[in-house]
């Protein structure tokens, strides 16, 4: 009988192909699309879907003509459409065995889902189950921009496809930049592994690779196998070329090897093992090199863990250490690696609870610079325990801080010296939104035990000091609705910090972590001029400070703000550090603070230090910066700091970074940071990227600062790196993106 029709199923339906992507998350607008160049849409036109879908699993039916040939088989013709939940299926004709549950559609198949789409000659599927069989496929997956066609796909009820004589790409089928093809590919899905045979990937038809069998990772699911690798050139080790392998060891572990070829220097390897656990993870790296050039054994090692016990104790540690004084000079990437002196050594056990933290902590020390003698070498804490409390209200809405702490002192010459301090200290805030006065007071007490009989007084095995502090904190916050439609929040507050600490003789005190703060906003609140217990500077001071903001009301946002600060002394300062001079200024530097926000990209900051002695600047920080879509990057610093004495310079340093698009494909680059004072450039380099829909080209040159050499004359490494990306596949050079987003700030590489 031939009649139009809908019948009901219920079918499972499942992609064939996995559609992984690489594209950024389209939830934010500041983010890039990587596949913006390609063709807006896929192998099938916009189809009329009904918009009427089934649940449970369920699947209409439908077709022009049906006929019912026996009770166990239907010929269906005429636009034959099986419209599941999320997807749906056309054909010129269709055949269902009801005995069998099985359906076969053959005739221009078109399948349409979010996930993926296809075109096929013929394509049977069973209802109930996963098992389905395709002919003359060519498939897209939207998400990723993924296409490709195989000549017979089979997916199987163990969750296993396979694919016959496929190719695949991310480039658009009429451009193929770069494809891959294989004999046979076998995806185990419940796995999360695929396996090619007789694969080659071709760049504009000419084979470039060719695997035999190549076994990869299908989904998130980490699988051991060679990374992409790293080719480079540098003036410290000549050409280079790298490539990891990625070893999966156990659920809980694995493992990155890294042969590392350089031509001056000879083969590195390098190696990082990660442990994770219920409660900790650790990671191990070590480095090895039998150095041509420097004609020796080099090493580096390292370790990071942390760890939580219980729900109120932690671990952590942190060490390095390295066979040569000049290791970090030689394979450190900046100034900031290249010019360290000491690699730290430490491991914590911490413990928390409401009120109370505990810590106790083992640091030591490897000096990496052979310019600082030996009696110069910082000392070791074995141990510094500490044991801090605070409660928000003990009575009468008064808070209470406690901070305590024990420390060993230990020299290289296994001196020991100890320190204990003890710090209690009561608050009690008054005010509402709009005022608040909060007075405090605060004892210190800190006693030493000295073996050590070069430091000051060492006679005296035992010394204390006891100081107490006052403080009082007050301030304002006005209010007021301005601009059009009062669409901003403007507000004033002054601030006045008084603080009382009065002398105390401590030039007897020997100085093992203590030094003076830079001076800032932040220290017009703080209750010592120095950071460190050896030290509490007297004072009899008043900061006044004055700071206005510009708020967005209905977002809250803070778009302008300008602040101003000074201290106003009414004694001289006494204590000082060793080789300092006692402070008669009767009132410190002026401080500006101005930040502002222009628009939704534009953002800028100016901070100043005036000398109202001098009439001079001391200090300044200037920063302009530029962001739209992480594409448009701009970045302007200027940093200057005015000498502080005939035995110090003059700073004043310039950092311009920018990525520019020059086209829809082309981009650039860069980033140069100089000294003015000492007419050099601490760090520079320019680069370009060429992007396409399915492929992208980078090329960077480098020039820093490595530091001085024997003759205390500038060293400079040159560099130069490259990098192509074939999107939705692999990449291959050296990891420049990662480099930007270092180096440019607000920089963030698309195709991570």
């Amino acid at each position: 009988m031939l009649r139009p029709a809908a019948i009901f199923i219920t079918l499972t339906c499942m992609p064939l192909l996995p559609a992984q992507a690489q594209t950024v998350s389209t939830d934010s607008t500041d983010e890039i699309d990587v596949w913006r160049l390609c063709p807006v849409g896929g192998l099938l036109p916009i189809m009329e879907i009904s918009a009427v879908r089934p649940a449970n699993g369920q699947v209409i039916l439908n077709a022009d003509i049906i006929d019912s040939q026996s009770e166990s088989v239907s010929q269906l013709s005429g636009n034959v459409t099986l419209l599941g939940e999320k997807d749906f299926v056309h054909a010129d004709t269709a055949v269902y065995h009801m005995d069998q549950q099985r359906i076969d559609l053959k005739g221009n198949v078109q399948y349409r889902s979010d996930q993926f789409e296809f075109n096929a000659d013929s394509m049977t599927r069973f209802v109930n189950s996963e098992n389905s069989e395709l002919a003359d496929l060519d498939f897209f997956i939207p998400l990723n921009h993924g296409n490709g066609s195989a000549e017979k796909v089979i997916r199987t009820d163990q969750q296993i496809t396979y694919l016959y004589d496929m190719s695949y790409s991310t480039c658009t089928p009429d451009d193929r930049i770069w494809h891959f093809n294989a004999k046979e590919m076998r995806l185990d899905h419940a796995r999360g592994v695929g396996l090619a045979k007789h694969m080659t990937l071709r760049v504009k038809d000419i084979p470039i690779l060719y695997f035999p069998a190549l076994s990869f990772p299908i989904d998130d699911r980490r699988k051991s196998g060679f990374l992409y690798p790293t080719v480079g050139q540098s003036a410290r080790h000549g050409f280079e070329f790298e490539i990891p392998y990625y070893w999966n060891i156990a659920p809980q572990a694995d493992a990155t090897l890294t042969p590392r070829y350089m031509r001056d220097r000879g083969m590195q390897l390098n190696s990082e093992w990660r442990y994770l656990n219920s409660w900790s993870e650790t990671q191990l790296d070590y480095e090895y090199l039998d150095d041509d050039l420097y004609g020796n054994r080099r090493k580096l090692a390292s370790i990071q863990h942390s760890g939580r016990i219980s729900r109120h104790w932690s671990t952590s540690l942190s060490a390095a250490e390295v066979s040569d004084f000049d290791y970090l000079r030689d394979f450190g990437s900046d100034l900031s690696s290249t010019s360290v002196t000491h690699l730290s050594r430490s491991a914590s056990l911490v413990g928390q609870w409401d009120n109370w933290k505990f810590v106790s902590r083992l640091l030591s020390y490897q000096t990496v610079d052979n310019t600082i003698p030996e009696d110069s070498y910082p000392d070791e804490l074995l141990p510094d325990l500490s044991l801090n409390g605070f409660y928000p209200d003990i009575g009468a809405g008064i808070e209470y801080e406690l901070a305590s702490s024990y420390s060993i002192f230990t020299r290289a010459d296994n001196i020991s010296n100890q320190r204990f301090d003890i710090r209690p200290r009561f608050s009690r805030p008054f005010g509402t939104s709009g005022w608040f006065v909060i007075p405090a007071l605060s004892g210190q007490y800190t006693s030493y035990r000295l073996d050590d009989p070069n430091l000051p007084l060492a006679q005296e095995t035992k010394i204390s000091r006891s100081v107490p502090i006052a403080s009082l904190d007050s301030g304002l916050i006005f209010e007021r609705a301005v601009g059009e439609n009062d669409r901003f929040l403007q507000t004033f507050e002054p601030r006045i910090f008084y603080l009382n600490v009065p002398f105390r003789e401590q030039d007897n005190l020997p100085v093992f972590d203590t030094r003076e703060t830079a001076f800032g906003m932040y220290q017009l609140y703080e209750e010592n001029r120095y950071a460190g217990i050896d030290r509490i500077g007297d004072a009899n001071q008043a900061s006044l400070s004055l700071t206005s903001r510009w708020l967005r009301r209905a977002t809250g946002e803070e778009r302008f703000r300008v602040s101003l600060g000074q201290i106003y002394f009414f004694e001289e300062r006494r204590v000082t550090l060793p080789g300092q001079v006692p402070d008669t200024d009767e009132q410190s530097g002026i401080l500006a603070e101005i930040g502002a926000s222009f628009g939704k990209h534009w953002s800028g900051s100016l901070d100043l230090e005036w000398n109202p002695d001098s009439e001079k600047t001391d200090k300044g920080l200037f920063r302009v910066r530029y962001n739209q879509q992480n594409r448009y990057v701009f970045n302007l610093g200027y940093r200057y700091r005015r000498a502080a004495d005939l035995n110090d310079i003059n700073l004043k340093q310039s950092d311009i970074s920018f990525s520019l698009p020059l086209s829809q494909r082309w981009s650039t680059v860069g980033r140069w940071n100089r000294s003015f004072e000492e007419k050099i450039d601490l760090d520079k380099y320019f680069g370009f990227e060429y992007e396409s829909c399915c492929w992208a080209f980078r090329i960077l040159g480098r020039r820093f600062l490595l530091g001085q050499n024997a003759s205390n004359s500038p060293e400079f490494d040159k560099s130069i790196y490259f990098e192509i990306i074939f999107k939705g596949l692999s990449r291959a050079g050296t990891n420049i993106g990662q480099q930007l987003e270092q180096n440019i700030t607000g920089y963030k590489d698309p195709f991570e």
